[in-house]
Parts: C-alpha cells; sequence; structure tokens
C-alpha cells in the first residue's frame, strides 16, 4: 500500500488532492469491509505548489462583464462586488437578501461558516427585478402544484411546508424542474453550476484577454483591489470567511503599486543609450547652427531668453547632477577652459572632452587628498 501511494506521487505525478483521494478510499476499505485498522503510512506524499492568484485588472474586469449578459452578468457582479464563491453565489435564497441594510448573508460557505458581506449598490435595481421575475416563476408553480424546493438537513421535516414558502427559493432558479436523487421528489432546483463558465469563457474569448480566468479569478481581484484601494485586512479577510489571516495574506503578492515596482535593469539600460543618443544629436544640432553663423563673424542670436547658442551649448556639455566639492580638499578649483574653436563641430567636441576632463581631474585630486588625510589620522 505504502509503494503504491509513493508510486502515484513520484511516477504518475499526482496532485496532493488525487493522491489524498486514493488515501482515503483505502481508509474506506480497512475500516468498513474489512474491518481492520489501518496502521500508520509512511509513504512519499505529494506536494502541492505555492501559486500566486490569477487577478484581473479593472479595465479587464469591465471588458469582460460588458460581454456577459443577463442573468450571468448579474452573478458576475455578484462575485466580483461581494467576493462570493461560485457556489455561494448559486445557493442564495431570497431571504438571504437584505436590501434596507444592504447586505447578502451566505449560508453554509465552505467550512460550514455563515457570513455577511455587503451589497453593492450598483446591482440593487437588477436584484429586485430578478426577485420580481422569481416571484412571478414562483406564483406559477404554485398554481400548477410543482412549487417545491430543496432544504438543507432536516429542514424539510421540522418545518414541512418551508419548501413551498417564497423566501426560501433559490434566486438564480433553473428554468426547468429536476428529481432530488435521495427523496425522488421534484423540486426547482438553481442554475447548473456548469452553465456560468461556459458563458464566462466565451465572455473572455470576445475580451481578448490570454490569462485563465475562472469564476474564481473574481474572488481574487475582488480581495486585491480592495487591498490596493487601503482596507485593512483582517477585515478583507472577515469578508472572504478565512479562517487564518496568513490566508488572506496570499493576496499582498498581488498588488501592482507603481511607485515601488522594481525597475528592470534592462530597460535602465536601453534608457541610458537613448539619453546618449539624444544628447549627441543635440550637440551635432548646436554645431551645424553655430557653423551657419560663423560666416558672418558673429554670435548666434539669443535664444530661451536671451543666452546665445554657443553658451547654451558649451551648458548642455556639462555633467548632469554633479557632487558638490568639498572645499577643504580642494585649495582651488581651476576655471573650466572655454572653447577656442567653438566656430566648428572639432572645436565643440573637444571643449566638451575638455570639460569632461577637468571635472574629473578635481574630483580624483580630492579623493586623494581625503584619503591622505584619513590615513595621517590614523
Amino acid at each position: 500500500m505504502e509503494s503504491h501511494l509513493t508510486n502515484l506521487a513520484v511516477k504518475e505525478n499526482l496532485a496532493e488532492n488525487s493522491q489524498d483521494q486514493a488515501f482515503y478510499a483505502i481508509l474506506y476499505l480497512f475500516t468498513h469491509v474489512l474491518k481492520r485498522e489501518l496502521k500508520e503510512v509512511n509513504a512519499i506524499r505529494s506536494t502541492k505548489p505555492k501559486r500566486v492568484p490569477v487577478v484581473m485588472s479593472r479595465p479587464e474586469v469591465r471588458s469582460v462583464l460588458s460581454h456577459l449578459s443577463g442573468v450571468y452578468f448579474l452573478m458576475a457582479q455578484l462575485m466580483y462586488g461581494t467576493g462570493m464563491r461560485l457556489g455561494e453565489c448559486l445557493r442564495l435564497r431570497v431571504k438571504d437578501i437584505d436590501f434596507d441594510n444592504r447586505m447578502i448573508y451566505v449560508r453554509r460557505s465552505k467550512g460550514k461558516k455563515d457570513r455577511r458581506v455587503p451589497l453593492p449598490e450598483t446591482v440593487v435595481e437588477s436584484l429586485q427585478k430578478k426577485l420580481q421575475w422569481r416571484r412571478k416563476l414562483h406564483d406559477q408553480d404554485l398554481a400548477e402544484g410543482v412549487a417545491s424546493v430543496f432544504l438543507p438537513k432536516a429542514l424539510d421535516r421540522k418545518y414541512p411546508n418551508a419548501h413551498r414558502e417564497f423566501r426560501w427559493q433559490f434566486i438564480f432558479a433553473s428554468h426547468r424542474l429536476s428529481r432530488n436523487p435521495r427523496d425522488r421528489r421534484m423540486h426547482r432546483h438553481h442554475l447548473h453550476k456548469k452553465t456560468f463558465p461556459d458563458h464566462l469563457k466565451r465572455a473572455v474569448e470576445k475580451a481578448g484577454i490570454e490569462k485563465q480566468i475562472t469564476s474564481h479569478v473574481f474572488r481574487h481581484s475582488f480581495a486585491t483591489h480592495l487591498l490596493a484601494s487601503g482596507t485593512d485586512i483582517r477585515t478583507i479577510q472577515e469578508l472572504l470567511g478565512h479562517a487564518d489571516v496568513k490566508t488572506t495574506m496570499i493576496y499582498l503578492h498581488c498588488l501592482s503599486d507603481p511607485s515601488e515596482t522594481v525597475k528592470s535593469p534592462l530597460d535602465r539600460l536601453n534608457e541610458g543609450i537613448v539619453d546618449r543618443n539624444n544628447a549627441s544629436e543635440h550637440v551635432r544640432a548646436q554645431a551645424k547652427e553655430l557653423e551657419l553663423h560663423a560666416s558672418d563673424g558673429g554670435v548666434a542670436k539669443p535664444r530661451n531668453g536671451g543666452e546665445s547658442v554657443q553658451e547654451s551649448s558649451r551648458m548642455q556639455t556639462h555633467i548632469p547632477d554633479q557632487p558638490v566639492i568639498d572645499r577643504g580638499c580642494v585649495e582651488s578649483t581651476p576655471p573650466l577652459p572655454t572653447s577656442e574653436g567653438g566656430s566648428s563641430r572639432v572645436g565643440l567636441m573637444r571643449d566638451a572632452s575638455r570639460r569632461i576632463g577637468t571635472w574629473v581631474a578635481v574630483h580624483l585630486r580630492g579623493f586623494g587628498k581625503r584619503q591622505d588625510r584619513g590615513v595621517a589620522s590614523g
């Protein structure tokens, strides 16, 4: 048995849930069929990978919703606006909607827990129209004598007439009746859980989104967008129904704050190349203007509020963001030389190289003196 479970994880490469299913099948066999106690099983367990949830941006959510219609559009709005799971949305009953307090009661969710989520103002009118349609369908079922709905646990025995009451009916009811396989009674159940994913898939294809979008992505997007808007993570934990805040903290990895996004070194490298190319083109353009005015024997006409083209070109060749020079280490800062051949392109480039060389020499001289002082003081 141990070798079989190990083979499922190592050779068959099954997921953790599939291996657990095989184990519990063996456990059921030993407990209920063979009437034997199953001892400790030392098999290699399949590990579940830690994945980051898929999250849609707000424009993507808007695009997907625009390609849904009817009841499926309303269901998608509720799942994104409240963070409900698909099953929780399908199991909503008429009594679970509180329009006065703008709340939705989610009954018997994962872990058999109830919780409350806010009712989005955007869906109030659409949900009221949906309930009006549901009331007409229920009245029709009452007239035909087929009004009935499945009730959980022993509520059917405790309240014998509750299955015909309107407040117990499913909001997203099916258009046809179905037979309960347990008691063989005909009920009007909710929509099948596979109908919404089919409509969602077509909507995602029409929106041109290449992400793996499922109904649960609306829940991930709900939590991530709330975190991005500044909602406390404890509040989001209660809205999602998580038992541990560590489960909710996974959505912190989905946040994309532009001010804290790490910029790729490749992008910075390309920016540097573009800046140098732009600077070279600017210098060549300035040199061409100087050549045009050199034939007249005068200085180019002032631009940009008074400074000449020659002075402007010399300023553009300065190194940006120069550090402050320590005056205690440098006795005198030699003045930057002026270009004698500024009327030609070669002279202008020579002037730029001299200025850069002077700046480097001054800073290296100051750095050397600081090193000497440090050695002397040591």
